[in-house]
């Protein structure tokens, strides 16, 4: 008996879009079959895996409230050629997204304000 791979589904996760710039990207991820999530500020202490719909993850309790104010693109179940895409057309319809991440097995069990923290450290560091 064969093994069977459920491969995840293709979502990305996005906090602090709004206006043009959100209408443009929902087309584009609707047009890529790709399900777009809003990360509200309440959901900010939930994890990546939770917020995806992968299973095996539940939910956080609510203990604390954050708020992020930051443009943000979490790539979950997506290969790395349909990112590389991915990143091609939002470039070419200058959708910018200044901070951007792939769910990986090291970060599926962050909360996503945990990621925010980290990709804004990193975008520092990286832009001085």
């Amino acid at each position: 008996m064969k093994a069977r791979v459920i491969k995840p589904e293709k979502v990305i996760l996005y906090h602090g879009i709004s206006g043009e710039k959100l209408e443009n990207f929902l087309k584009l991820t609707n047009e890529e079959k790709i399900k777009a999530v809003e990360v509200t500020d309440p959901l900010l202490n939930q994890s990546i895996g939770f917020l995806a719909g992968w299973k095996g993850f539940s939910e956080n309790p609510q203990n604390e409230v954050v708020e992020a104010t930051d443009e943000v693109i979490v790539m979950c179940g997506i290969d790395r050629s349909e990112m590389t895409r991915l990143l091609d057309k939002l470039r070419a319809r200058k959708i910018s997204i200044m901070l951007k991440a792939v769910a990986t097995s090291s970060n599926q069990n962050w909360k996503f304000s945990e990621l925010i923290k980290e990709l804004q450290l990193e975008h520092m560091n990286m832009n001085g």
